[in-house]
C-alpha cells in the first residue's frame, strides 16, 4: 500500500527552470562564456548536470564555486518577482494530506524554502531534502531513499512525483512507484519507465496514487 508521497519540486510544484536558466546564464556571462537556455534545459533539467562537470566537459577555464556564488547572487535578487507555482500546485499538494508527504530537490535549503513560501505549502511536507543531504543528485536514488528513511517507510511504501526523466530513473531504482508529471522543457523525454505519466498536476488524485498499490 502507498503510505508516502515524495515530491520533486523545480519544474514540478513550482516553474523555475526558467528562473535558474537565467540564473546560469547571467553567471556564466560575467565570466565571458555564453550558455543558452535551450542548454540549460539540456543539460541541467533533462540531464542532471553540475558546474564543474560543465566546465570540465567543454574546457573551460572557470572556478566552478565562483560561476555558483554569481547565480546564487543573481538568484537571490530575481527569484522573489519571477518564481511562480506551477498550475494547480498547491491544491494538488492539499489534496494529499492523508499521505505522509516529502519534498526531494537539487536545489539548495534556502531556495527550497523560500519557493515553498511563495506556493503557500511549505508547513505541507513532513520531510524536506535538499542538496546538503546528499552526496549524489538524481538519476542516482540517494535523495529519494533518504526522504523514504526520514519519512519512515520503505520503499515499496513510497511513490515519486518526478517531471524529469532523471528522477523517474531514480525512483525506479530507489523500488518506488513513479508518477511522471513532464513540464513544458520536458514533455519530449522518455517517460516510458514511470508506472503513471499524467498531463497536469489537476489529474493528480488520492484514488490515482492509491491505484498503484492494486497488483495488476
Amino acid at each position: 500500500m502507498i503510505r508516502a508521497i515524495i515530491f520533486d519540486m523545480d519544474g514540478l510544484l513550482i516553474d523555475s527552470e526558467p528562473v535558474y536558466a537565467e540564473a546560469y546564464s547571467h553567471a556564466f556571462a560575467v565570466f565571458g562564456h555564453t550558455l543558452t537556455r535551450e542548454e540549460f534545459y539540456d543539460y541541467w533539467t533533462s540531464g542532471g548536470g553540475s558546474v564543474e562537470k560543465y566546465v570540465k566537459e567543454r574546457g573551460l577555464d572557470l572556478d566552478p564555486e565562483k560561476v555558483r556564488e554569481e547565480k546564487r547572487k543573481w538568484y537571490e535578487n530575481n527569484h522573489a518577482k519571477l518564481l511562480k507555482p506551477m498550475k494547480g500546485a498547491k491544491e494538488c499538494v492539499e489534496r494529499m494530506d492523508g499521505f505522509a508527504m516529502a519534498i526531494c530537490s537539487v536545489s539548495r535549503r534556502e531556495e527550497v524554502l523560500k519557493a515553498l513560501r511563495i506556493i503557500g505549502i511549505e508547513n505541507k511536507f513532513d520531510v524536506i531534502i535538499v542538496n546538503e543531504d546528499v552526496e549524489k543528485r538524481k538519476p542516482d536514488p540517494e535523495g529519494f531513499l533518504v526522504a523514504a528513511k526520514r519519512l519512515g517507510f520503505p520503499p515499496r511504501e513510497c511513490v515519486v512525483i518526478e517531471d524529469a526523466e532523471k528522477g523517474v530513473i531514480a525512483g525506479n531504482v530507489a523500488g518506488m512507484k513513479v508518477i511522471a508529471v513532464p513540464s513544458e522543457y520536458t514533455k519530449d523525454k522518455d517517460f516510458s519507465k514511470a508506472d503513471l505519466v499524467l498531463e497536469s498536476l489537476d489529474r493528480l488524485t488520492p484514488e490515482r496514487v492509491r491505484e498503484l498499490s492494486r497488483p495488476g
